[in-house]
This record gives structure tokens, C-alpha cells and sequence, in this order.
């Protein structure tokens, strides 16, 4: 039996460990970084030790922003953890009728049915149900409700899938902590399209200039800084590369345009598909999906994205 109080508190009182080891953290980044201001001013003041402690002050500098990124990557995790027990207490309560995600926009105006009963829309059972935070793990999901089954091999291999994640409770809201660090509605057929693309064109001089012009900025600077060379050029050089890139602005912001709105989507992707493959799932459903996750096929759907949030819904049946 499965004890979501518990889990409550335990959530809980992970989260206020991570509060006081993030506070921590501030506390060593912020004092690290005034040490190394005041050694690289003794240093600059010709003292060779502020100097170097200043090179090692910044190298721990570096090494808590680091372990701050991650103690407040595994904050977010375990709020996400609560936030799923919360929903399945809440399911229990009755409360899930107030759940954001409805499925309202997924109703199909050629089904009359999924109006009459309720299949969609507020206190319905895609609301009950659905763990899904992709746009593709919505739709598959909302096809699973629909009136006409899969073929039977799909349906016993979907079971399959349930069948084993119903044995493993503590993994299964893992998986589903790490999904919902994803927005509602992540979409990346756009990025996956730009992945399938060709190779983007651009011209041997442009991929020339743009693998030297770099080498050559920081090799005048550092002639310049030690006396052989005109500041002039150093300053020429990195005023063109300035110049081509506002004069490539516009290009470049097309070519980007996919992932400037993926801000942590791909890590979660990432970290979703890697549980997946460790945890050694032998359903055939859960295995496929870090795999055509990393190939480059034609069909870049990212199935996690369908079948591991249609499956989770699924196991709460």
C-alpha cells in the first residue's frame, strides 16, 4: 500500500535541507568572489600570492556557481515530486476537478460523443487521468480515449508497459516529477524538423572567416598585451567580427529560432530518457524510446513525449 502522506512529509523535509544547503551556497559563491576581488587587486598591486589566490578563488568561485546550478536543479525536482503526490491526494479528495489541464481543446467537433459523456473537458476522465506536458503526449493520450481501440497487439503491449510500472510505484512518480519539469504543451516538432534538415549552407569563405577570425583576434591581443604589436589591429579585428555578426543578426536568429524556445526542455528530455534506460524496463514500449530519441530518423517525434505520459495516465486507471 502506497502512502502518499508520507511521501508528503518526506518531500517536505527534503525541501527544507535544500533551502539551508542552497543558502549555504550563496553564502561560500558570495564570499569566495570578494576574496578574489581584493587577491586580484594585490596581485594587480604587483603581490605574485594575490595573484594566485586569486586564480584559486575564482576556480572555487567556479565550482559552487556549479554545485548551486545542481543543488537548485534537485530543489526543483523534489518540489515537482511534491507537486505529483499532491495530485494524486488530491485525486482522492476530489480536488482533481480542478486541475489546469482538461483536455477541453482536444474535443473533436466529428465525435459528439466525447460532448455527451465526459471525456473532455472540466471533471472529466482525460482530466482524472492525464499526466501528459507535451502537446504530443496530450494528443496521444486523447487517443487512447477515443472510441476506436488500437489493434490488439498495441493494446497487450501498452498493458504490458502498465503492468510492470505498477510494480515499481517509487520510480514510476520519479519519471513523472522529472516530466513535469516540462512546460504544459511542450512542443519540439519544430526542433526535431530542424534537426532532420540538411546540413545548413554556408559558404567555404564565411566558415573560413569564421574559424579565423577568432584565432587571429586573440593572437594580435595577446602580441599587443605583451608589447609586439599595435593595439590597433587587435582592435580591427574584433570590431569586424562585432561588424559580421550584427550584419548576420537577422540570419542567425532564424537558425535559433527553434531553441530559444527550449530553455531546459532538452536537459529534462535528457535526463527523462537516460532514468528510462537505467531503470531496465523490458517493455518493449519503454525500451524503444532513448533510442529513437538518439537516432536521426525521419520520424522525429520523441515518443517519451508520447508513450511515457500516455502510460502513466494509464496506470492510475
Amino acid at each position: 500500500m502506497i502512502d502518499f502522506h508520507e511521501w508528503q512529509q518526506r518531500d517536505l523535509q527534503a525541501i527544507g535541507r535544500q533551502k539551508q544547503r542552497l543558502q549555504r551556497l550563496v553564502l561560500l559563491r558570495t564570499v569566495s568572489f570578494l576574496a578574489m576581488v581584493f587577491a586580484f587587486a594585490a596581485g594587480f598591486d604587483g603581490h605574485v600570492l594575490g595573484t594566485v589566490c586569486g586564480v584559486l578563488l575564482l576556480a572555487a568561485f567556479l565550482m559552487l556557481v556549479r554545485r548551486h546550478q545542481k543543488a537548485s536543479f534537485a530543489k526543483l525536482l523534489t518540489e515537482s515530486h511534491l507537486g505529483c503526490v499532491q495530485a494524486f491526494l488530491d485525486r482522492k479528495s476530489g480536488k482533481w476537478r480542478d486541475f489546469s489541464d482538461d483536455g477541453h481543446d482536444l474535443m473533436r467537433e466529428d465525435r459528439p460523443q466525447e460532448a455527451d459523456l465526459p471525456i473532455f473537458g472540466r471533471a472529466s476522465l482525460y482530466q482524472y487521468l492525464s499526466a501528459a506536458r507535451t502537446k504530443a503526449g496530450r494528443e496521444r493520450l486523447a487517443a487512447l480515449l477515443s472510441p476506436f481501440p488500437d489493434a490488439a497487439d498495441a493494446i497487450r503491449l501498452r498493458q504490458q508497459a502498465v503492468r510492470e510500472l505498477s510494480g515499481r510505484p517509487q520510480e514510476l512518480l520519479d519519471l513523472e516529477a522529472m516530466s513535469h519539469l516540462l512546460p504544459l504543451g511542450t512542443d519540439l516538432s519544430e526542433f526535431c524538423t530542424m534537426l532532420e534538415q540538411d546540413s545548413i549552407k554556408k559558404s567555404k569563405a564565411l566558415r573560413l572567416l569564421s574559424s579565423l577570425l577568432p584565432v587571429l583576434s586573440f593572437v594580435t591581443l595577446a602580441l599587443a598585451i605583451a608589447g609586439r604589436l599595435d593595439t590597433t589591429i587587435p582592435g580591427l579585428l574584433f570590431s569586424l567580427q562585432l561588424l559580421l555578426s550584427f550584419l548576420l543578426l537577422r540570419r542567425n536568429q532564424a537558425l535559433l529560432a527553434p531553441l530559444m524556445a527550449l530553455p531546459q526542455e532538452l536537459s529534462v528530455y535528457e535526463q527523462l530518457l537516460a532514468r528510462l534506460e537505467e531503470e531496465g524496463f523490458a517493455s518493449p514500449l519503454l525500451l524503444a524510446s532513448p533510442d529513437t530519441f538518439t537516432s536521426r530518423s525521419t520520424s522525429c517525434t520523441l515518443p517519451a513525449s508520447r508513450a511515457a505520459p500516455s502510460i502513466l495516465s494509464a496506470w492510475r486507471a
